[in-house]
């Protein structure tokens, strides 16, 4: 083989092992993310991953359950709280910044609020069924 043939065959291989390596990349990254934006797991999640760390008894368990249940409505308060305060908060930012803002800016700033806030806001988790 000539000396030319060989460079090139060592610069296909490297082009194809790129793009491999560069796919199995993106893979594990789009498989991280998911995970990392993945829902909260709720309270039973909570409860196993409780169990597991803190390797509590049955009879725990079951009052680590009656905790959750016991505050799980406080938590659902909290959330539509905090929604209500995600809404006010965001809005008076844009009304604020309207004041800066030229005619042309200010409608491309009013639909990119209204796209925001059209966004669901995360759900709380559901509640525990309650013990039998």
């Amino acid at each position: 083989m000539n000396t030319r043939f060989k460079s090139l065959l060592v610069l296909l291989l490297t082009f194809i092992a790129g793009i491999a390596i560069g796919g199995v990349s993106c893979l594990i990254a789009v498989e991280q993310q998911q995970t990392f934006f993945s829902p909260p797991p709720g309270p039973e999640g909570a409860i196993r991953h409780l169990t597991e760390l803190l390797r509590l008894s049955p009879d725990q368990q079951q009052q680590v359950r009656a905790i959750f249940l016991r505050n799980h409505q406080k938590l659902e308060k909290e959330f539509a709280r905090a929604r209500r305060f995600r809404i006010a908060f965001i809005t008076r930012q844009f009304r604020e910044m309207e004041t800066i803002l030229t005619p042309e800016q200010r409608a491309v700033a009013q639909k990119e609020l209204d796209k925001i806030l059209s966004r669901p806001f995360p759900p709380p988790p559901p509640p525990l069924p309650s013990p039998e």
